[in-house]
């Protein structure tokens, strides 16, 4: 996906390929004021919400981020296609709508971002120059600053607890104050052109204007990352690292954006555990 050509358009941002339309719809789930803390949201909603999204988009991905209160915020960038603007925007009303409704029975507010601000969002994001100052860390040149970053990804193989990864979530926001992570989902077609699976990139983002700030979250996230992994072997304990130079190079602009380096299958049954996700949100301290 290029940004190049990306333009906003109506509660979204449209872009254009050679043969197909895309349009990313920006949102951001939110507890209800309404929301009754004592009561955890089911894993039955899980399937309505995968078979909702898995039949009709072509991506989608989870941002887990921090709010001005430090507290967990959660970011859903969903991704249409269609051969026109008609085909597109029946497609969004239909599924954002479906959605909307599905999640204000759970008391959850969907908040559509604006989308001019979002895309400039993640234009700035995309470095303009990158530099390697210590294994696993970097200096990066932005439009109108510098800062440093540090990329890790999770990667869950066919024999991998991909169940294990809300765990992880959990410690990420109870152990660092800054950085986010990316849950970046994609649509295959299989071999029969109605059947389709899910693969899934998992990535964590560390970026600070200043190094000691830096390593520190750095040093934070690599205790986590060995506390996961250690019951696993050596090789496999390589999926759950920092992307070195060559991964991260040749993968920076569209990680920067919330897309992954590497895919796994994946699908609601383990990894993608919506009522998980959504049951970050609250409070319980």
């Amino acid at each position: 996906m290029s940004l190049k050509n990306a333009r906003p358009y109506k509660s979204g941002i449209l872009l254009q390929d050679s043969d197909k339309l895309s349009l990313i719809v920006p949102l951001q789930i939110q507890l209800a004021t309404d929301f009754n803390k004592q009561i955890r949201i089911p894993q039955k909603i899980n399937q309505p919400i995968y078979g909702l999204l898995l039949q009709n988009v072509a991506r989608y991905t989870f941002f887990f981020e921090r709010n001005e209160l430090n507290k967990p915020k959660l970011l859903l960038y969903i991704y249409f296609t269609g051969k026109s603007q008609t085909e597109l925007l029946t497609k969004v009303k239909s599924t954002i709508n479906t959605l909307v409704r599905f999640l204000a029975d759970l008391k959850l507010k969907v908040k559509i971002l604006d989308s001019k601000q979002t895309l400039k969002q993640m234009l700035d994001s995309i470095p303009n120059s990158i530099s390697e100052i210590a294994p696993g860390l970097y200096q990066i040149s932005l439009e109108k600053s510098k800062a440093f970053l540090s990329v890790a990804k999770l990667f869950f193989t066919n024999d991998s607890n991909k169940g294990d990864l809300i765990y992880f979530l959990n410690d990420f926001y109870s152990h660092l104050s800054q950085g986010r992570m990316n849950i970046d989902i994609q649509k295959e077609t299989k071999k029969k052109q109605s059947d389709y699976q899910t693969t899934a990139s998992v990535t964590i983002i560390l970026e600070n204007e200043g190094l000691e700030e830096i390593k520190l979250a750095q040093k934070k996230l690599s205790s986590l990352l060995k506390v996961f992994s250690n019951h696993m072997s050596e090789e496999e304990k390589k999926n759950f690292w920092f992307l070195n130079t060559s991964e991260l190079m040749s993968n920076l602009g569209k990680i920067m954006v919330g897309q992954g380096s590497k895919y796994f299958t994946a699908d609601h049954k383990n990894l993608i555990d919506f009522s998980a996700f959504f049951n970050l949100l609250i409070d319980t301290k």
